[in-house]
Parts: structure tokens; sequence; C-alpha cells
């Protein structure tokens, strides 16, 4: 499930520039260095080090449509150390993505509203993702097969014609604090206990993001007027999105248009609370199918 990420080795550099495609030389005051391609992995060189970033993923399978197990990760890293002849396993760890392809019924715009807000977690819409940002990680989903097409990748055929949504979960910084561990190594992607770890956080990741109840009008019902109201106030919020909802609160937080700081808050615990009114909605089958798909990711991934 790993894909991008950034090692750096101590002690192996400028030797490796023969090894390399697309080579370059750079001078920044004192320092020189090279940087150059390894397949789709990008080096840079110095009389330092070597840093190496990329997916690896891609470099080990030829695309990342398919998912990199522990066992690959293994293999992958320890063919990279044959291939450079230096001993990546003992390499730094700067940042370490963790993602998975889920084949669904839908688009994957269409599962993007039933997405709702995450804490700590600035939320960005666009047309083909969906951006999760926070302070050391981003999360996101976005249609891998768009991806693909935009940048020239070749499609495997079991793939052709799929719906297939990504969710991806990115490390970026600060990983031995947030593992709370002294150094995060390659050798530690690998091992059984960190792996699982890390599947276990990518779930908890999915799951803390508030998922949106789809709306449902009762017709029958008994109305007063501040159940229809309600409704419509749902309709709109459905209509532009509880993200871009959100978004208008927060500016008019920011210009100091709310009479109390707290009302802000007040008025987005508000919306929650009407987006998840038994009497106007139901589960949304959506976020059903993509519980469930993660589910089987988890129960699997040993």
């Amino acid at each position: 499930m790993y894909d991008s990420i950034h090692l750096w080795k101590e002690g192996a550099g400028l030797e490796l520039a023969p090894l390399l495609s697309r080579v370059a030389e750079h001078q920044r005051g004192e320092s020189y260095y090279i940087t150059g391609d390894l397949k789709n992995l990008n080096l840079i060189l110095s009389d330092r080090g070597v840093s190496i970033k990329g997916s690896l993923a891609k470099w080990y399978l030829d695309d990342n449509l398919q998912t990199i197990t522990r066992g690959d990760t293994e293999r992958a890293i320890e063919a990279l150390s044959d291939t450079l002849k230096i001993k990546v396993a003992e390499a730094v760890v700067k940042r370490a993505d963790m993602a998975n392809n889920f084949l669904v019924k839908h688009p994957p715009s269409i599962y993007y509203p039933y997405l709702g807000d995450c804490q700590h977690f600035s939320r960005t819409q666009q047309q083909t993702s969906l951006y999760y940002n926070g302070a050391n990680r981003t999360k996101l989903f976005y249609d891998k097969i768009a991806e693909c097409r935009a940048k020239g990748v070749g499609i495997h055929a079991i793939f052709k014609e799929q719906n297939v949504l990504r969710f991806e979960l990115r490390y970026l910084h600060r990983l031995s604090k947030l593992f709370n561990i002294t150094e995060l190594t390659a050798r530690q992607l690998y091992d059984e206990g960190f792996y699982m770890g890390f599947c276990d956080r990518w779930v908890h990741e999915y799951h803390s993001i508030n998922k949106l109840k789809k709306m449902a009008f009762k017709d029958n019902a008994q109305l007063k007027p501040k159940d229809f109201l309600d409704q419509l106030l749902l309709q709109a919020v459905m209509t532009m999105g509880q993200g871009a909802v959100f978004e208008m609160v927060e500016e008019a937080r920011k210009r100091g248009q709310f009479e109390r700081p707290e009302y802000a808050s007040r008025t987005k615990a508000m919306i929650k609370e009407i987006c998840t009114m038994p009497q106007l909605t139901e589960p949304s089958e959506l976020m059903a199918e993509l519980d469930q798909k993660v589910k089987s990711v988890q129960r699997y991934y040993r």
C-alpha cells in the first residue's frame, strides 16, 4: 500500500551519477550536487549522500494502479539496493504515503459531497479530487483513471471502463515524532508491526472524516414550520456542499460579522446537527460502499 517515499542515505552520492538518466549538474553557492532519474525515481546526489524521491510502487511494479504489499515493499527496497549498490534499507524516511485504489460503482466525484469536514484539516474539493490538508499530513481522494489519462499513463485492461477511486494518506515530514520513534528507516517500512500500524492509521484517518447522510424528505410527515425550514436549509447545504458552507462561515468569522466569536462554531454545530437529523436524512449508500471497501482492505492487508 505504500506509494511515494522520500529517503535520505548518508555516505553515498556523486559516484551514483552513471546509473542515472537525464543527469544535470548544479551549483548553489559552495554546494555542488547532481540530479537525475532512475526510472520514475528522482535522485539528488551530493558529497554528503543521496536523496531518493518517487513512487516505490511505480518503480517496482511499473505502475501504481496495483497495490504494493509489505512483501513487495521489502523486495522493492532490496532491488533498489542492488541497483544502486548501497544499503537503501538503512536510509532515513523523510516522507511516506500509503494508498489504495477502490473499484467503485460510480464516478469518484459523485462521492465527494458526502465526505464532509475533518477536525484539524482544511477541506478543498476540486473537479477530480478532494484534499484534506493538515499540519504534518495530507489525505486525499481522487479519480485515479482521470489522473492516468492526464499524465498519459497507460491503463491496464482490467481497469479500463472502471471507476477507480484512490484514498491516499501522506505523511509529509516529522515522521519520527508522528510515529513516536527515534528515527524511521526504510527497513522499518516492511517490518510487520510497523506496517500493520501504518495501515491502521490509514483506516483511522478515513474514519475520522465526517460522512454526510443523504437528504430524505418525508412526504407524509406532519411538519411544523421549523421542520420545513430545516428541510430547505438542508437542501441548500447538500447543493452547495458542507465544506463550501463552512468556508462561508469562516469568512464571516474572519470579517468579524458574528456578534460573538463563538457564534461561528455554534453555527457550524447547528449545520452539522441538521445534516444528521433522522427525520430529514438517511444513510448514504455511497458511504456504506466506501466503508465496506476500507473494511475489506483492513481485513486482508496482512
